[in-house]
């Protein structure tokens, strides 16, 4: 069947228009804006001994001792993101581009983190001594990162959640055996502790 020249008219100039009104498979965040709120922390004990690292079970040595820090947040939504797309079409032809602009999220934390530290507890006396520093990790330029300059990049760069695993690279004054605990604190004064299990380093 011959198609009208009305017909074809509307199939060349609408039916694109309709399609760009469909911005459904955008693939875009739901909202625009996000406030990050800290529930708690999730603290574990590595052993890196094997090429594929594994919890602490038993000994360890001090030497394959890695740490994983995971604090639990939620994303409480702010601003609704509202998806658009651009639309484009040549006069008597048929090209036509659509594409979705989407929105990068923000996020907002209106009660950050301050601080983190780990201390080592001996079980033999019950001394404590502060091992933050002693935990690091490798950046881009193979150069160790400590978890202060961890958390200054993390504040920098707002990042909505912090999982870092570490190692242990400075075995110095580090018990014989030892709980380990972590806290997080927030710029409130509210703190997340987490201790682990009793670990004994291999002699």
């Amino acid at each position: 069947m011959k198609l009208k020249p009305i017909n074809a008219l509307f199939i060349i100039y609408f039916v694109p228009l309709l399609m760009a009104t469909d911005c459904g498979d955008c693939g875009c965040y739901d909202y625009e804006e996000y406030n990050v709120v800290y529930k708690g922390v999730d603290f574990s004990v590595w052993d890196t001994s094997k090429f594929q690292p594994k919890e602490v079970e038993g000994e360890v040595s001090k030497n394959a001792f890695g740490i994983e820090i995971y604090v639990e947040h939620q994303q409480d939504e702010i601003v609704f993101n509202h998806n658009t797309k651009n639309t484009s079409y040549a006069s008597f032809g048929i090209a036509y581009a659509w594409s979705c602009s989407c929105v990068p999220p923000e996020y907002y934390f209106p009660n950050p983190i301050k601080s983190i530290q780990i201390t080592a507890t001996d079980t033999a006396n019950q001394s404590e001594i502060d091992v933050t520093e002693k935990f690091t990790t490798k950046n881009y330029g193979d150069k160790d990162v400590t978890i202060p300059e961890l958390l200054e990049e993390y504040k920098n760069q707002k990042q909505e959640y912090l999982s870092w695993r570490l190692d242990l690279t400075d075995t110095n004054d580090i018990p014989a055996t030892a709980f380990f605990t972590l806290t997080v604190t927030l710029d409130s004064s509210e703190t997340f502790i987490q201790q682990t299990e009793e670990i004994i380093f291999k002699t």
